[in-house]
Formats: C-alpha cells, structure tokens, sequence
C-alpha cells in the first residue's frame, strides 16, 4: 500500500503542476482589455466639403485610428464606410472598397478628391506663406513645416530653415537672419530667446523721477529726454493701444492668450490704409442706418462732417479748403459760379 500511495502522490504532484503551467500559458495568451475612447468617427463628404479638405480627412483618419486602436482591415471594413458621406460615399462604394490596404486607399482617395494641379498650388502657398503681425512665431513654424513637408519634402534642414527665418516678421527675421542653425528645433529654441529680448525691449520705459521713489540717492538725476513723459512707454504698454502700423508685430504674437494680446484686435480694427476712411466710414453708416434716415442724411447736411478724420473738408467732394483761399477766389470771380469747376460747395466746419 506504500509504494501505491507513493505513486498517487506522485500523480497528483504532476496532475498540479500541468494544471498551474496551463492556467499561466492562458494567462499570457489573454489579451489584455483595451480602453474604449469614444471619439466621433470624422465625415467627409467630397469636393464640395467646405469643413474639412481632403488632406485634413486623411489625417483625420489616421488619429482615428491611432486613439481607437483599430487595425487596418476594421479601418478599412467598418470605419471608411460610416466616415465618407454623399458623393464621397458613391465614390467609395464604387472605386474606394477596392482598396486591400490603406496605402492603396489614400493614393485612390488623394487621385480622386486632390486638385489635378494640387502640388504646383501648394509650392505658390509655400512661397507666399508668410507670418503675420499676431502669429506667434511657434504656430507660424508649425505651419511652413506642415507646408514643407506636402510641397518640398526633399528640403535639407538648412534649406527648411533659411525659408522659415525669410518669410518670417521682420522682427523676428532680423534677428534670426544669418545665424547657423541646424534644424528647424533648434530654430524654434532659439526664437523662444529672440521673443523674450523683444519683449524686453518694448517692456522698456524711464527710471521714474526722484521724486517718485523712496529712495531719491538711488534715483536718476540726470536730463530726461525732450518730449518724453517719465512712465509714458508703459502706459501705452498697458493700455494696448496700437502704433497705427498695421505691420508691426503685435503683443499676441509675443504673448499668446495675454492681456496685452489683446491689442492686436484693436490694432486690426483700427486701421484703415490710405484713402480709405471715407469709403469705409460711408459704408459702415450705410449698413447701419434705415432707408428713410439715410434719406434724411443726403437730403439735409448738417454743418459737420460725421466722417472720423475728415473734419475741415467739404461734405461733398471731402477736399480740403482753407477759407481764405475761398474768399480770394470769390473776389476775383465776384461771388460768381466757375462753370468750369461746378457750382461751389460750402465749407464745413
């Protein structure tokens, strides 16, 4: 009965063992339960999509898939045909599910949806990309890589970066200009730098009076420039008010999200170019005002000029006229009209 219940014990040892060896191969064969991101699947409709370009799709798609966890065959069997909507969806089902891998999808999608002349376009936006006065310096970069990478994709980083540093503000341009960079990274580095001395620069005002400070023997007692206002620079800094250079670079290009930044929206409404404030002046009043006081305006001039910056003009032609120059001219014609010039206006104001 020994050796018979040596023998059991021995089985059962065994019989064990088998048993925890195949419950840990389950364990690693199991997969583990994946997150469930619930994100709405991106929709494109076709050529007449005016939210989204065929581009953005496909990018659109590859994030998709990246958060969802997708493989390639569900993209292409359970995802493509909910994304693609209208005439892009007609197109789908009859070219697009040919499609066995999403390589060959995108070259379907891009030779269907893309301008014939899609390219050519792209290297004329390459070369007319330029920053704009209240981009900051980091998103215009991100925006000539994204266009480098679809118009030049074979620019070395040199060529990258001197494109980036010549189209940029010339604030920036002037000093990154020159410079040797190895990469656009290294650019963006250094811009950071370039962005912190300009705002040090603007951020620069007079040391105050002595009067002003609790300690007068620390205190400035030399001349203050003539014309200048002892703190005037910061109160401008402050006050957000624009310079009247549309093309100046404003605060929220150097501060994003600042409250300073907001100068550049009052910086881009109130400025108007050469010639422009009685067009603009006119037309804004037109819009505005109902059919009958518009008729009341024309019909009855008042005797001042409503128009900002135009006072002293005449209400009609808005020449300028001196009134001496008037009474002169009326004197030697003796109050008569110049049928050559029309009949005269009254001078405003």
């Amino acid at each position: 009965s020994m050796p018979q219940s040596t023998e059991m014990s021995r089985e059962s040892t065994a019989l064990v063992a088998a048993f925890a060896h195949a419950l840990q191969s389950m364990q690693r064969e199991t997969p583990t339960p994946k997150t469930l991101i619930r994100i709405p699947v991106p929709e494109y409709s076709g050529h007449s999509d005016r939210a989204m370009s065929a581009t953005d799709f496909l990018l659109a798609i590859q994030r998709y898939r990246k958060a969802t966890g997708l493989t390639e065959k569900e993209t292409l069997g359970r995802v493509l045909p909910v994304a693609l909507v209208g005439p892009a969806a007609t197109w789908h089902r009859l070219v697009g599910e040919s499609a066995g891998t999403l390589d060959e999808f995108t070259a379907l999608f891009r030779q269907e949806f893309l301008p014939a002349d899609y390219l050519p376009r792209m290297r004329r936006e390459l070369e007319e990309r330029t920053q704009a006065p209240a981009e900051p310096f980091a998103e215009y970069l991100r925006a000539m890589q994204e266009l480098l990478q679809i118009a030049d994709p074979k620019a070395t980083n040199q060529e990258q970066v001197e494109r980036v540093v010549r189209q940029a503000h010339p604030t920036f341009s002037r000093y990154l200009r020159g410079r040797p960079f190895g990469s656009l990274s290294e650019l963006a580095h250094e811009a950071r730098r370039v962005q912190a001395d300009i705002l040090a620069e603007r951020r620069y005002h007079l040391p105050p009076a002595p009067t002003d400070t609790l300690e007068p023997r620390c205190a400035w007692h030399g001349p203050v420039p003539r014309g200048y206002r002892r703190g005037e620079a910061a109160m401008a800094a402050a006050s957000g008010e624009p310079s009247g250079n549309p093309w100046e670079l404003t605060d929220d290009a150097l501060e994003p999200g600042s409250l300073l930044g907001r100068s550049a929206a009052v910086h881009a409404t109130e400025f108007r170019p050469t010639g422009a404030p009685r067009i603009a002046a006119t037309q804004e009043q037109t819009a505005a005002d109902p059919l009958p006081q518009r008729g009341e305006r024309i019909g009855r001039p008042t005797g001042e000029n409503s128009i900002p910056g135009w006072r002293g003009r005449c209400f009609r032609c808005h020449e300028g006229r001196f009134r001496e120059t008037e009474e002169a001219a009326d004197k030697v014609i003796g109050g008569e009209t110049d049928q050559r010039a029309g009949p005269r206006h009254p001078i405003d104001g």
